[in-house]
């Protein structure tokens, strides 16, 4: 099995205090196989300091409404780019 993450990126925006999910694809061969779940865990983890989680996803991707709100994000916020494109901003906020 080959597993790509492309661009899991987590951009700092104030030494580590706040980070943003950019660009998340699992293929959808992996899909459903605890590899979304491994790679939001191994992200995490990485910056156990930070206090504010953020990312945009597509307002039609019910699938990953449920996979974050699962690991306790939160919709905030929503920004039409486009007549048919609407993002969800959704934060996790760690006390």
């Amino acid at each position: 099995m080959h597993l790509l993450i492309s661009d899991f990126v987590g951009k700092e925006l104030s030494i580590k205090q706040r980070m943003h999910i950019d660009k998340v694809f699992i293929s959808p061969c992996n899909q459903s196989k605890g590899v979304g779940t491994a790679a939001i865990q191994f992200v995490e983890s990485q910056f156990p300091n930070t206090k504010l989680w953020t990312l945009y996803t597509p307002h039609l991707s019910f699938r990953n409404h449920y996979f974050y709100e699962k690991f306790g994000y939160q919709k905030t916020k929503e920004v039409q780019l486009t007549q048919k494109l609407i993002l969800f901003k959704y934060e996790k906020r760690i006390e």
